[in-house]
Parts: C-alpha cells; sequence; structure tokens
C-alpha cells in the first residue's frame, strides 16, 4: 500500500485524513507512523535507513529540517513510553508495509539530519518472514 491507502484503512471514521505525503512521521492521538525507504543510494549517501543484528535495529535519519529542537523528534524520543511508535517500510518503488511497533534505543541529536536507532519490538514475530528477510538483506 501507499500512505494514502495506509492512512485511510487507520481511519475509524469516513472523515477525510490529511497528512503531509512528504513527511516521514505522521502523528495520530495514540500512535506515530514512521515512514522509512530502504535503498541502495548511489551516490554512496551516508543517510541510508539500515538494519543491523540481524534486523533487530535500524537506524533512522530524520528529514533535513528535522533537528534536535523538532517538536516531532522530540515527541518520538519521549513517546514510546506514551504512545506506539509503527515503523513502516519500503524499498524502492514498492508498497509499504508495516513491520511493527518500535522502541528508542538510542539517538544522536547532534548530526543533521538526526539520527535515532529504534528497537523492532516484533522482531521475533517477523524474522521467519520473506518479506522482512528479503528487506534487511537489501
Amino acid at each position: 500500500y501507499g500512505k494514502a491507502a495506509i492512512m485511510i484503512k487507520s481511519q475509524l471514521d469516513n472523515k477525510l485524513v490529511r497528512f503531509n505525503k512528504y513527511s516521514g512521521v505522521v502523528e495520530w492521538l495514540n500512535a506515530f507512523y514512521l515512514w522509512v525507504n530502504i535503498s541502495k543510494s548511489k551516490d554512496n549517501n551516508m543517510y541510508n535507513n539500515t538494519f543491523s543484528d540481524n534486523g533487530k535495529y535500524i537506524q533512522w535519519y530524520g528529514g533535513s529540517k528535522m533537528s534536535s529542537d523538532s517538536y516531532i523528534i522530540q515527541q518520538l524520543i519521549l513517546s514510546d513510553q506514551i504512545k506506539t511508535i509503527l515503523l513502516f517500510t519500503r524499498l524502492d518503488g514498492e508498497p509499504y508495509a508495516c513491520l511493527g511497533r518500535l522502541k528508542v534505543q538510542s539517538f544522536d541529536l547532534t548530526t543533521n539530519p538526526v539520527s535515532i536507532i529504534w528497537q523492532l519490538m516484533d522482531y521475533e514475530k517477523l524474522i521467519n518472514t520473506t518479506y522482512f528477510n528479503s528487506i534487511i538483506s537489501y
């Protein structure tokens, strides 16, 4: 699914869902959706979102306008204790798939863009799936 389709399926009523399709984060009342593209950079970009420890963790880089002072970054760092953070990933040109819940493992707010290492809380459920194994080895 694309972002719009997932957002529509996530709503509880028939109200129009508004969101910035260019943003990598959507805030709901009880959750955040984190949209992450997984790609092999053609220009050796050091800001690729990457999995580590066989997919138990993902390093995510915030958007170019996100900094340590950004509302959304502050909320993400604190919110895994208050709200659910759900990870949606896709390979270049493919639909998004949900990889479950995230928990902040560590972060670096001194870099631009900021970086957060997330622990995949549903790792044990994902590790034996074809999609998960294909995306972590990409």
